[in-house]
């Protein structure tokens, strides 16, 4: 069974366009891991535009935390400057059926 991951991020005030920037340059690489069957980038619209969701499908959790160096850790670090707060994360699955 697939497994989604939602992840949220804020940008700090100013931040948005670089944030909006560094998470468009990151999303193929996150495609490219294996594992991964689609990623979607989406920002909030209105008075939030700050705020962006990062939506994965995974073959798995532990496919997704096998993942984990797909972005190099310089690049993580140079992007929570960024961020208002620390990026939030869960993983869902599907509940909608029986």
């Amino acid at each position: 069974m697939a497994i989604t991951r939602i992840n949220e991020f804020r940008a700090r005030d100013g931040q948005t366009v670089a944030l909006r920037d560094f998470l468009r340059s990151v999303v193929p690489d996150i495609e490219a891991a294996d594992g991964c069957r689609s990623v979607r980038l989406l920002e909030a619209t209105g008075d939030d535009s700050a705020l962006f969701v990062i939506i994965e499908e995974w073959d798995s959790i532990e496919a997704h935390r096998a993942s984990a160096d797909v972005i190099p850790q310089a690049q993580l670090d140079a992007a929570l400057a960024l961020l208002e707060e620390p990026p939030g994360g869960n993983y869902f699955e599907d509940a909608s059926g029986p």
